[in-house]
Parts: structure tokens; sequence; C-alpha cells
């Protein structure tokens, strides 16, 4: 699915069909970082229009190197939001 710009310029995927998707989030761990750089927080959200986004996976506390989140939603653009970025350092 291409990357496109959406809600004031942001990234988001622009797909011109609708999927059924399994999110998969690799975290730092998952790559050889240190666990405790994982993102914690985190939420999948969706859009029919790239300006009003619906969150269809909240994530919150996770400490898993690797997360799966089935999905059951439609959308034209997809993105994932971070309200925090926090690695834990210094």
């Amino acid at each position: 699915m291409p990357l496109g710009k959406a809600d004031g310029g942001r990234d988001a995927v622009h797909a011109a069909t609708v999927y059924q998707v399994k999110f998969t989030l690799r975290h730092a761990g998952a790559g050889g970082e240190d666990s405790a750089w994982n993102t914690r927080d985190f939420d999948l959200q969706v859009s029919t229009d790239g300006s009003s986004w619906t969150t269809v996976v909240p994530a919150r506390g996770n400490t898993a190197d690797v997360s799966n989140h089935p999905v059951s939603a439609s959308g034209r653009y997809v993105r994932l939001k971070v309200p925090q970025q926090d690695r834990g350092i210094g």
C-alpha cells in the first residue's frame, strides 16, 4: 500500500481497497536492542478521509518484543500513533 499524506501532512498508508489485516509490530527488543526501549503505548488508527481518525488498536503497557493485533475495521488510511516517545534514556 502506498504511503500518503493525511491530517495536515502526516504520513499514513493510503489504500484504495479495503483489507482485513493482522497488525504486527516489531519493537526494539525484536531487533536486538534493549527490551526496555520497546514501544509501550501506541494506537493503530483508521480513517476514511485522512482527517477524522478512529482508534482500532489501543495498546497500553506493552512489554512484548513482538505484538500481534487482529484488526476488524475499514478505512482508506491507516496510521500508527505513538502518544509518548520515551526510550528511558537519561
